[in-house]
């Protein structure tokens, strides 16, 4: 997950899909039947829209 930390998780029972976030602003969609990323995550994991990867993540922290 390119070094970045899970930020938040949620599972999906109707799609089957376990989704994470990290704090390097990425969106992980994971097909648990398929044990893979599932075909939406591939497309857009890394074209997010630009505000949200503009979003304060790692190095942003507030503490």
């Amino acid at each position: 997950m390119n070094d970045g930390y899970v930020t938040s998780d949620g599972f999906c029972p109707k799609n089957n899909a376990l989704v994470i976030t990290t704090s390097k602003n990425e969106v992980y969609v994971f097909d648990v039947e398929a044990k893979q990323l599932s075909d939406w995550s591939k497309r857009y994991t890394h074209h997010l829209p630009r505000r949200f990867q503009e979003f304060p993540g790692e190095g942003n922290v507030l503490h």
